[in-house]
């Protein structure tokens, strides 16, 4: 059974190497093959990043079978000034063992429940895009070109209105 529960800081190593593993097993033919190698590379500035984050209350939630972290996602307040929505889905990962077992939802309804938000999804990640589409997401046309480690990869934006 996967259970579902909010990181400490003691998870934190764990689970970004779980990312790292996500990145390998999800990327793999989207983004140039040296970027998909990058949350490993950059370990310790994520884990300075998170610990900061986790310090100032952020929550990262974590998905977690046997006591080995399976998945990840974490959700806040955007930056973004023409934001679709004030709340952004950042990140919601998972290992492919455990997709297709509700693991996916479960987490995506810890993280951000039925609240209008958004995301950014890699061009191109049509099963990440077919999950968000499950849940009530749709593209709504705007795109980005990624962060610097996906140089040349666009993101496209999915939006969610919420429950009535």
């Amino acid at each position: 059974m996967v259970g579902i529960r909010l990181a400490t800081h003691a998870d934190l190593e764990p689970a970004l190497r779980m990312r790292a593993a996500a990145w390998r097993e999800s990327y793999a033919g989207l983004v140039p093959t040296a970027a998909i190698d990058a949350p490993t590379a950059a370990l310790p500035a994520s884990l300075a990043h998170w610990t900061r984050r986790l310090d100032e209350g952020a929550s990262l939630w974590l998905a977690v079978e046997q006591g080995q972290v399976v998945g990840l996602a974490a959700a806040g307040v955007t930056g973004e000034p023409d934001a679709p929505t004030p709340l952004e889905l950042e990140m919601l990962y998972l290992l492919e063992r455990v997709k297709g077992q509700g693991v996916g939802r479960r987490l995506l309804w810890t993280t951000v429940g039925d609240a209008p938000c958004y995301l950014w999804v890699l061009a191109g990640n049509t099963p990440a895009i077919a999950f968000y589409e499950r849940h009530g997401f749709v593209l709504d046309g705007a795109t980005q070109e990624s962060a610097a480690v996906f140089e040349g990869v666009h993101q496209l934006r999915m939006t969610r209105a919420g429950q009535p």
